[in-house]
C-alpha cells in the first residue's frame, strides 16, 4: 500500500459484537493504521447504517505508520431503530476538517433483538418462555443459523406482536406440509433438524404441526420474544384430532399464533373449522435423554416423552 501525503488512516482489523440487545452498551474493538505522512487525530465510528446512527470514540496524535486500537462503545436504540437484521459499517474521519478516510460494510451484518430485564419484554413465566433447550437452538455457538433466520423473518418489526406475525407467516411460507410422513409422527424435529431438512420438489422445510410450531417459536426466542408450545386435543363430527400451536408474549398478552394454519391472534380459528373441546397442554423443558426408548442427538424428540408437560386444561378463549 501506497503512502498518501496528509492524513490517511484506515481499518486493519476488528473485533465487532454483532447480538445487539436494544438499549445495551457494547464495546467493538477496531484498529486502525496511518498510512499518511503526517500525525492524525480524529474518530471512529460505529454505525447501524439502516438506522443512520453510530457512536464514536476520539483518537490523537497517531504518527505516520503507526496502529492503535481503538474501544468504540454501541447501543441499539430500541426507540429509533427495529428488530432484525442491521447492517453495520465502520467509518474513520480525520481531522481538521472531519474528512472521511475510510468507510467499509462489515461482512457479517448485525441481528438485533428486545431487550428482556424489567423495564423492556420480561418473561412472566421467569424466563422458562426464553429458554434454549433441545428443540430451540440460537447459543452463539450452535444456533447462529437460527439466530439469523429469524432476524429475517422478523425483519424491520418494532413491536413483539408485530414481529411474532411476520415470524409467523415467514415459517408458514417456509414450510412444506408433510403428508408423506418422512418425520415419524412419534418425534418432534428440533429447529437444527428442520433447518437441515429440505422437501426436494420446492426446497422447503419439512414438517407438520409441530414443526412449524417449533420452527415459530425457535425464531421468536432468538429475537427475545417469550413463546410456548401448546399440544391440543379436539374434537370434530369424525373423531378426536392432535395438533400442536403457539402463544406470544407481547408484553401484555399471550397471543395465539397457529403457522401451521397461517393464522395469528385469533383464537377462534378451530371454532371456526368446527373443532370443539380443545384441550391444551403446555409442552417445555425438551430434553432428549427423558425418553430412553429414544435416541439421544439425532434431533428429534418424543412428541410427549422427551418434554416436561403441563396440562392446561380447556382454555376458555379457544373453547
Amino acid at each position: 500500500m501506497g503512502i498518501k501525503s496528509g492524513p490517511d488512516v484506515r481499518m486493519t482489523e476488528v473485533t465487532y459484537y454483532w447480538y445487539w440487545v436494544q438499549d445495551m452498551t457494547f464495546n467493538n474493538y477496531i484498529t486502525i493504521q496511518n498510512y499518511g505522512t503526517s500525525t492524525a487525530s480524529g474518530k471512529v465510528i460505529f454505525w447501524s447504517a439502516e438506522d443512520g446512527y453510530g457512536h464514536y470514540r476520539t483518537f490523537s496524535n497517531l504518527d505516520p505508520g503507526a496502529n492503535l486500537t481503538v474501544t468504540v462503545p454501541f447501543q441499539p436504540i430500541g426507540t429509533q431503530s427495529s428488530i432484525g437484521v442491521k447492517p453495520i459499517a465502520i467509518e474513520i474521519r480525520v481531522d481538521p476538517n472531519d474528512i472521511s478516510t475510510y468507510l467499509a460494510r462489515m461482512p457479517v451484518d448485525g441481528i438485533e433483538k428486545y431487550n428482556n430485564d424489567v423495564n423492556h419484554l420480561p418473561d412472566p413465566d421467569n424466563g422458562i418462555n426464553l429458554n434454549t433447550s433441545d428443540i430451540y437452538h440460537f447459543p452463539l455457538n450452535e444456533g447462529y443459523r437460527i439466530i439469523f433466520e429469524a432476524a429475517v423473518a422478523g425483519d424491520n418489526s418494532t413491536t413483539p406482536y408485530e414481529t411474532a406475525g411476520k415470524i409467523g407467516s415467514y415459517v408458514h411460507k417456509a414450510m412444506h406440509y408433510d403428508h408423506e410422513k418422512i418425520i415419524n409422527r412419534s418425534y418432534t424435529a428440533s429447529d437444527l433438524w428442520i433447518t437441515n431438512h429440505t422437501n426436494a420438489s420446492d426446497g422447503k422445510y419439512i414438517g407438520v404441526c409441530d414443526e412449524y410450531a417449533t420452527l415459530f417459536n425457535a425464531f421468536n426466542r432468538a429475537l427475545g420474544v417469550p413463546s410456548k408450545q401448546y399440544y391440543m386435543n379436539m374434537t370434530n363430527s369424525s373423531g378426536s384430532y392432535a395438533h400442536e400451536m403457539a402463544e406470544t408474549w407481547d408484553g401484555q398478552e399471550w397471543i395465539h399464533s397457529d403457522p401451521t394454519l397461517n393464522s395469528f391472534d385469533n383464537p377462534d380459528v378451530y371454532i371456526l373449522l368446527n373443532y370443539s373441546n380443545m384441550y391444551f397442554w403446555n409442552m417445555k423443558n425438551a430434553d432428549d435423554d427423558l425418553d430412553t426408548r429414544d435416541p439421544v442427538g439425532d434431533g428429534l424428540l418424543h412428541f410427549w416423552f422427551d418434554f416436561e408437560r403441563e396440562y392446561l386444561g380447556k382454555l376458555g378463549k379457544y373453547n
